[in-house]
């Protein structure tokens, strides 16, 4: 379970959990969420196909979206997530994970929530 093993390496970082402590939500974020918080969301992509048919290798696109009610809290935060995924490798919540790569992040005010929000999108490898 990929989300599981998301919410572990976030909660489990120093650094994040120093800024949000356990406040990492999968898919949504709860009605009135205290701030700043995380949140995240998995989409899973095919096996890889070989020659020999279906592969034992996967990715997953994940998408982690940093609240705060202040710029400079979203880039903290953003940061903070970003170091805890960045070339990760390892195995967490029972799942093998090969690297984890960020492959954007941007910062911008969320008119409807009137928040700021730091939007990392990475791809997750793993067998």
């Amino acid at each position: 379970m990929i989300e599981h093993f998301i919410y572990q390496l976030l909660t489990n970082d120093a650094g994040v959990s120093a800024l949000v402590g356990t406040k990492v939500y999968p898919t949504l974020l709860p009605q009135n969420p205290v701030f700043p918080c995380v949140g995240y969301a998995v989409e899973p992509t095919a096996e890889n196909i070989t020659f020999d048919g279906q592969g034992t290798n996967q990715a997953a696109n994940i998408e982690i979206d940093c609240w705060a009610e202040l710029h400079a809290d979203a880039l903290s935060l953003g940061e903070a997530v970003s170091a805890a995924i960045k070339n990760y490798s390892g195995t967490l919540a029972g799942v093998q994970v090969d690297a984890i790569y960020i492959d954007s992040a941007l910062t911008f005010f969320e008119d409807a929530a009137e928040k700021y929000r730091y939007s990392i999108s990475a791809t997750l490898h793993k067998r």
